[in-house]
């Protein structure tokens, strides 16, 4: 019983070493990095696959009564890198913060949500995609786009997928 028992540690032994790799050679893990900042009307490529450029920012003032109330237009167009047919949600994730705090977003006045939702074939590009977010103040927002990957490999080490965060001046 002890011979089978250390000849199995022994053949369990050479199997986790010859699994170790060739010859010294080390695997080195790569993956797209993405920018930590981007301008408005700069092609940003956020992920391997999606590449946003923001056309255009407005702010809108929807009830005349309630000049305190505001909301900021983003306008952008989306480019599907990939070989798959995609929608923008799930391929990548817009948000917005001003003072701190995370922006609701509204939808109420863009010129075609259902933009938001329309397939389009991998090597395409979507134009005048738009999203609203209720404003806080007059001070600065920062949008953040994310991409789909959840980890990212900088000088081969695993790292938290992050968000591109470009900076708008509300006007």
């Amino acid at each position: 019983m002890k011979r089978v028992c250390a000849l199995l540690l022994l053949l369990v032994c050479l199997l986790s070493v010859s699994a170790c790799g060739k010859g010294g050679e080390e695997k080195v893990f790569t993956s797209f990095i993405p920018p930590k900042t981007a301008s408005v009307h700069e092609d940003i490529q956020v992920d391997e696959t999606n590449h946003i450029t923001i056309v255009e920012t407005k702010t809108i003032t929807p009830n005349p009564d309630k000049p305190d109330e505001k909301i900021l237009i983003v306008t952008y167009d989306w480019t599907n890198g990939s070989d798959k047919q995609k929608v923008t949600h799930g391929s990548f994730l817009l948000t917005a913060k001003q003072d701190g705090a995370a922006l609701q977003p509204n939808l109420k006045h863009v010129d075609d949500k259902f933009l938001l939702v329309k397939p389009i074939q991998g090597g395409e590009t979507l134009e005048g995609i738009q999203q609203g977010f209720e404003l806080l103040s007059d001070n600065e927002v920062t949008l953040s786009i994310k991409g789909n990957m959840q980890v990212v490999f900088v000088d081969g080490v695993p790292k938290g997928g992050y968000p591109v965060e470009v900076s708008i001046s509300i006007n």
